[in-house]
């Protein structure tokens, strides 16, 4: 059971998301991805708690390591986690990055 019908904003290639939900085995899910979702009361809502979680998340790291993790993907990103690395090893930093975006190739990539 649980929840079949899940509107999301759309912030990238709708293909890129419906192929990341069904490598997730969710293919009973009826996703909507729409521009501006953030109009709906709902996404608006629950952007703010993502947002909440994610800053909650990053303080809860900084702290676990007692390293300071910049938000972004910015140039500076890149040479603070080439320090992460160095630190901590190249396996740890599946537990702080988004694995899949290209900061982390650049990061590996010394």
């Amino acid at each position: 059971s649980g929840c079949q019908f899940v509107t999301i904003d759309q912030f990238a290639n709708e293909s890129y998301v419906e192929n990341a939900v069904k490598r997730k085995g969710l293919t009973d899910l009826n996703l909507r991805q729409q521009h501006k979702g953030e109009r709906d009361i709902v996404i608006a809502g629950a952007s703010i708690i993502a947002r909440n979680a994610f800053l909650d998340g990053m303080d809860k790291l900084s702290e676990h390591y007692r390293f300071e993790f910049p938000k972004g993907a910015a140039n500076r990103v890149i040479g603070i986690g080439r320090d992460f690395v160095r630190q901590f090893g190249p396996d740890e930093l599946d537990n702080v990055c988004k694995s899949h975006f290209k900061t982390k190739q650049a990061v590996l990539n010394t």
